[in-house]
């Protein structure tokens, strides 16, 4: 299955309130120690669950996914976060990997334009583009590609069927 691309996905003023609070002082990220597996001994992210084990998990549920729930339609919620990968000297690709076992859809909403990017396993990298959304088989294999010119790149990941 192709990507699916889609530019503007979200209404302008959803999408700047959105930003508005992902790039805030107050919004909380966590520290993870790896990017895509335990054996990335060099890369690091910081994330923040916003639905995990079937519940909501954060207080900005509703802010960060209705929106983004109303277009997309899932019938059954698995995962969703926000990511937050710190700037790279240099551009350079994580590990490849799934971000569940069993079969589902992955949709990805990126927040700031910067050099970085998304890599489907068989495509060529996705750019990083504020208000794009890149739909795909959660099946195949993926990994992030740092940035160079960004302090931060922000993204939600949504897992669902």
């Amino acid at each position: 299955m192709k990507p699916k691309i889609t530019d503007n996905f979200l209404e302008p003023s959803v999408f700047a309130s959105m930003q508005d609070l992902l790039f805030g002082p107050n919004f909380p990220y966590y520290y993870q120690s790896s990017v895509s597996d335990s054996q990335d001994t060099e890369g690091y992210f910081f994330n923040h669950h916003l639905y995990t084990n079937g519940s909501v998990s954060s207080w900005q549920f509703n802010a960060l996914c209705l929106p983004v729930l109303e277009i997309v339609k899932p019938k059954m919620l698995i995962r969703a976060k926000i990511n937050c990968y710190p700037r790279t000297s240099e551009s350079k690709p994580y590990g490849w990997h799934r971000d569940w076992d069993n079969p589902h859809k992955v949709s990805l909403i990126m927040f700031n334009d910067c050099d970085g990017a998304i890599e489907i396993k068989g495509h060529d990298p996705i750019e990083h583009r504020a208000n794009r959304c890149v739909e795909f088989d959660g099946s195949c294999l993926h990994r992030p590609w740092s940035q160079t010119d960004s302090k931060i790149r922000v993204n939600l990941n949504l897992n669902y069927s």
